[in-house]
């Protein structure tokens, strides 16, 4: 078993403790105990779908809190204030406040 302390990437300093990441892949995928690989495959990519698309939403959720950010910056806010404040990128910074008005017109109603 994998001991080290895994990164989302290696400048985000978000470290992942490998027992969380066996807790979660334990809950959401379970044991194959005996079960037939076909079945288990299907299981394995269904799973795999749901993760990514829980990825995605999270992804989605950090955005709408970098725009929150941004907007309470008021007149004087930039992306490269919003990038010093979230310690990211100017370009990274803009991305996420991007990403959040796509979220927004995804989200509307109607």
């Amino acid at each position: 078993m994998n001991t080290h302390t895994a990164h989302l990437s290696p400048d985000d300093g978000y470290g992942v403790e490998e027992h969380e990441v066996q807790a979660v892949l334990a809950e959401l995928v379970g044991d194959r105990e005996g079960e037939d690989p076909a079945w288990w495959l299907t299981h394995l990519n269904s799973r795999h779908a749901l993760l990514l698309a829980v990825a995605s939403r999270v992804a989605d959720l950090k955005a709408l809190a970098a725009d929150e950010i941004y907007r309470s910056m008021g007149e004087d806010r930039s992306y490269a204030k919003l990038g010093a404040t979230l310690n990211l990128s100017r370009s990274r910074a803009q991305q996420l406040v991007e990403r959040a008005a796509r979220v927004n017109v995804d989200t509307e109603p109607g």
